[in-house]
């Protein structure tokens, strides 16, 4: 490996070994910083002066023999380098002055420079002894008539340290000081090109050459590391294990302040300062300089930084835990201490674990509600666990455990119920109070615990603490009374009713709670007028998502959701999605890609709806979703089965949810799309009790409204799968009797499965309508099947222009909605090749009296109904289809259909 711009300094040191083999001995010191390269320097001039036919004597410096003498001057007494000193007494033997042991030395040496000349290479002299320093010394006085070049490397700092040194070495004749420098750019770039391709180490020169401070040995672990990623993928700049190795060797290599104080600049970050690092570490402020100047040379820091982002990763994974623990306690303290932002003393703290003292855990709570106010909840818990597991205190720990519990549930639902607990029992002792208080009400009733939350609330009205008491019971009862008709219909004791509302709180701070409770219920109770509708959009429109507005605002979602308003749903939708994702909120942004989940399938947007759906069961398991895993694993199982995909359908219904769930409202749709997969699947009975349980609870709580789930229109659907005709129609006519007779979803809905109970000849209007109604309201999915039943019904009655020109909206339909059940059972009807038989000019190769007959043969008349239809003879139909097969190159009837049925433009009306 060629080093790079070193050419000047081997050309120095070359020609003081060519005076050197003239007997005009001399001495080179060779300085510059950490890892610029002096060792690499050093063992090439070895290698070249070994060719050059010189003798080569090592000797390495090292920390650890520092304070023993002469450990440098013994590693030369080696019998093998100079075999006359064995006579040399070892240094440890020595009395009084080392100068015998120097003249042994040199006189070994003159007698190896009698066969060859010898060069004397001693690295790291800034770890060297005193007493070699003084023997390299006596030796360098006496090199001038003799062949023997001294060649010594150390530190930049270390020669302004030993200046004497310096300047001895220096004032001798034939001496030279090589100082080395970091590398160019260009230089970098050459070392990168010796791993990568010239384009690529052209285009990471720059970035390589800014984090290493031109320092070879860097930029030699940074370009490895760019080879090693360049196998994977493109290389990019990053930093990786190579790289950290070199960071640490380098520390390690020097002075012990220097590795202090990059640990202190890695504990303290970005908000490093002169002020903070003495503080933490403890360092005088001329060893600190020192360090610092160190580590600027060595290409580490630049500006009071890292130059690379992953030299603190490197730095702090080199620490043990018992090492950085103290430097963090440290660290928190002198930043609060200092006024630093409460979220930076808190990550302090977490990082270690918490300190003793009366100010951490105020902090700790202080952070941690401006993270939920700034959308950062992972942080907030991160901080309140830390605050929770060392606070000592009963009645503070108790709220800190509410807190924690409310940010858990923004995060991680399930993990929340890990402090219901301590929460229940904080409740039933007067430990919690205020907003806190109906905090585990409200995740028993999440997780399905009904008997726990109904039995929590019994113990607050016997509480002893009448006051304490009083304020839990209202908290408790303003739930109850506002939302539990909506969570849990079948606890609440009576559907929810806008009317029953108290009206003081329409006045109260709670007046958005109870605007858009009263616009769900109103919808819930069947009445979505405009002007709830309006108040559903005011509350949206004057609320900030937050916790405690979280309730106020789904409720007027859903109250746009059930009040068949897609378009306004949609807004809202959008905008919430965006705030809640802008707040960093999984639970959040879980609930309303449900919604939109479900807005996209009431649409026939089936893609979006699925991945909605499945985003929602991304963000938050379903073990956190509690009994609302109801509403999105429906919709799951929804656009599953519509586009049929029922494996996947299967394995949704396979996760295991509360039995608590089918108290709930997610539980009804939950039933209705497990219904609509049995359905699917052929599985009528099942597919029938589904919809059968489904009316019954809802009627059960009092909301029989079919815009919340057309439970009538499912049984319609199961009964005709079976024969069941009259229970079809009779509970049409019930569903019919709840309509106003405007044109809505259900609407359609019931008319489509109103003709599929009458005679065909009565069909045709009861689809149109339909048709109209989905198609003026975009209901795409709803429109397709109602075209594919309308098609049907055209094609039954003979009426093949109209079955033809419906059949191919219905087919385009179900291909933008994705419903491929529905376009194969389509396409099955009219054959696979259809779209392409006008162009294959079947139908052109018969003649207009054979076209009829094979017509009306595809649609499954005989010969002799088609001969009446025709008035013609049943000779003649059977002429014809003999030619027809033959034209055709089928051999059946049931080969007609898919060679004529999506010609549509050359088909003729067919006649009588």
């Amino acid at each position: 490996m060629r080093l790079q711009e070193r050419d000047d300094a081997l050309t120095a040191l070359g020609g003081l070994l060519d005076r050197s083999l003239q007997s005009r001995g001399g001495v080179a010191l060779i300085s510059g910083a950490l890892g610029v390269g002096k060792t690499a320097l050093l063992q090439e001039f070895a290698e070249q002066s070994v060719k050059a036919g010189a003798a080569f004597l090592p000797a390495v410096a090292s920390r650890a023999e520092r304070d023993h003498p002469l450990a440098v001057i013994s590693q030369l007494f080696r019998p093998d380098l100079l075999p006359s000193a064995q006579r040399v007494q070892p240094p440890e033997a020595i009395a009084g002055s080392y100068a015998p042991a120097f003249r042994t030395i040199h006189e070994a040496l003159d007698k190896l420079v009698e066969r060859k000349p010898t060069v004397i290479g001693v690295d790291d002299a800034h770890f060297a002894d005193q007493a070699s320093l003084q023997g390299l010394l006596y030796l360098a006085r006496r090199l001038r008539r003799s062949r023997v070049l001294l060649v010594i490397s150390a530190r930049n700092d270390w020669v302004h340290v030993e200046q004497q040194f310096h300047a001895e070495v220096l004032r001798l004749p034939n001496s030279a000081s090589i100082r080395l420098q970091p590398l160019s750019r260009s230089a970098v770039a050459a070392i990168l090109a010796e791993r990568l391709d010239r384009k690529t180490a052209h285009r990471l020169s720059a970035q390589c050459h800014r984090a290493s401070g031109g320092s070879p040995l860097l930029a030699h672990a940074l370009a490895e590391d760019f080879r090693i990623a360049a196998a994977a993928t493109e290389p990019q700049f990053a930093a990786g294990d190579n790289f950290g190795r070199a960071v640490l060797g380098c520390l390690h290599r020097g002075e012990p302040s220097m590795l202090e104080t990059a640990r202190g600049y890695a504990i303290l970050g970005e908000r490093a300062s002169p002020s903070l690092l003495g503080g933490l570490l403890g360092l005088d402020a001329g060893t600190a300089a020192r360090a610092v100047n160190a580590l600027i040379a060595a290409g580490l820091l630049h500006a009071g930084r890292f130059r690379a982002e992953g030299t603190q990763a490197a730095i702090l994974s080199g620490m043990s835990a018992d090492e950085k623990r103290p430097l963090h306690q440290r660290a928190a303290q002198l930043l609060y201490e200092n006024g630093a932002p409460a979220a930076i003393v808190a990550d302090e703290l977490v990082a270690a674990g918490g300190v003793q003292a009366p100010w951490a855990g105020p902090l700790l709570r202080t952070a941690a509600d401006g993270a939920m106010l700034d959308g950062e909840p992972g942080r907030a818990v991160t901080w309140l666990k830390l605050a929770h597991r060392t606070c000592a205190d009963e009645s503070a720990r108790a709220v800190i455990a509410a807190r924690l519990a409310d940010a858990l549930w923004r995060v991680d639902p399930a993990a929340a119920a890990e402090h219901l607990p301590e929460l229940v029992t904080a409740t039933r002792t007067g430990l919690l109070n205020g907003s806190h208080a109906a905090l585990p009400y409200f995740h028993l009733l999440w997780l399905g615990r009904t008997d726990e939350a109904l039995d929590l609330a019994r113990s607050i009205n016997h509480a002893d603490d009448a006051a304490a008491s009083q304020i839990k019971q209202a908290l408790v009862a303003d739930f109850s009374q506002l939302w539990l008709p909506f969570c849990y219909p079948g606890l609440a004791g009576q559907p929810p009713d806008e009317r029953a509302m108290p009206a003081t709180l329409a006045t109260s701070a709670l007046a958005p709670q109870y605007r858009a409770a009263a616009a769900l219920a109103a919808v819930m109770a069947g009445s979505p007028a405009e002007d709830v509708v309006g108040a559903a959009e005011r509350v949206l429109a004057g609320t900030r998502l937050h916790e405690t507005t979280l309730m106020p605002i789904t409720a007027a979602l859903l109250a746009l959701f059930y009040g068949a308003r897609p378009d306004r749903t949609t807004y809202w939708c959008e905008a919430l999605l965006a705030e809640a994702t802008a707040q960093r909120v999984p639970m959040w942004q879980a609930l309303f890609a449900t919604v939109r989940a479900g807005i996209h399938l009431q649409r026939g947007e089936l893609a979006d709806a699925e991945r909605q759906a499945h985003t929602a069961l991304t963000l938050v398991s379903p073990g956190g979703w509690g009994v609302a895993i109801g509403a999105p694993l429906a919709f799951c199982v929804y656009t599953a089965t519509a586009t049929g995909k029922y494996e996947q359908a299967a394995a949704y219904l396979n996760i295991e949810i509360p039995e608590a769930t089918f108290q709930t409202l997610c539980g009804v749709h939950y039933l209705g799309a497990r219904g609509d997969f049995y359905l699917a699947t052929g599985r009528f009975h099942a597919a029938l009790a589904d919809f059968q349980t489904c009316g019954r609870l809802l009627c059960e709580w009092g909301i029989d409204v079919p815009a919340i789930v057309p439970w009538r229109v499912e049984c319609v659907r199961a009964h005709i799968c079976l024969d069941n005709i009259k229970q079809a129609a009779e509970l049409l006519n019930d569903q019919l009797a709840l309509l106003d007779g405007e044109p809505s979803r259900v609407r359609g809905l019931t008319l489509r499965a109103l003709a599929a109970t009458r005679d065909v000849e009565d069909r045709v209007p009861l689809l149109r309508e339909a048709v109209d109604i989905f198609l003026a309201q975009d209901y795409r999915l709803d429109l397709t099947y109602a075209l594919a039943d309308l098609s049907d019904t055209y094609r039954r009655l003979a009426e093949y222009k109209e079955a033809r020109t419906t059949a191919r909206s219905a087919i385009q339909f179900a291909e933008r909605c994705g419903a491929e059940p529905l376009r194969l059972s389509l396409l099955a009807k009219c054959g696979d090749d259809a779209a392409q038989s006008a162009d294959s000019g079947w139908i052109a190769r018969l003649s207009r009296a054979e076209r009829k007959v094979a017509l009306l043969a595809a649609e499954g008349y005989t010969n002799r109904q088609i001969a009446q239809r025709l008035s013609i003879s049943i000779s003649t139909v059977e002429q014809h289809m003999t030619r027809v097969y033959r034209k055709l190159e089928v051999t059946s009837r049931s080969s007609l259909w898919p060679r004529l049925h999506f010609d549509l433009t050359a088909r003729p009306p067919v006649a009588g």
